[in-house]
């Protein structure tokens, strides 16, 4: 097995894995699809640059095979609550990296 290889398995057999004693990862929806992600919340009220104001503020990190290119705005529902893709991912080619939001607020 080759390195590539070997963090693919870990991504899936770890990482995102459906046994709760091995991972972090919940069951999520995306866009619709039900997939795998371990999503990590952020500060409750964030306040953001410019004209964005204050919103909740979350990462979760998916599979590329799941998710072959988060988008702007793409919706994540997590525990019943829905969220949004705020900016452009980062990944490494087996897995993404993505900021979400909800709940934004306009500056006063």
């Amino acid at each position: 097995m080759n390195l590539s290889e070997l963090a693919e398995f870990d991504l899936a057999n770890v990482h995102l894995s459906e046994d709760a004693s091995m991972t972090l990862a919940q069951d999520v929806t995306y866009n619709g699809a039900a997939i795998r992600a371990i999503v990590m919340f952020g500060e409750t009220l964030t306040e953001g640059g410019g004209e964005t104001g204050a919103m909740a503020m979350a990462d979760m990190v998916v599979s590329v095979a799941d998710v072959p290119l988060p988008a702007y705005n793409d919706t994540v529902v997590v525990g019943g609550v829905t969220w949004r893709v705020r900016h452009g991912a980062r990944g490494d080619g087996l897995s993404w990296r993505v900021t979400l939001f909800r709940d934004q607020r306009g500056r006063r």
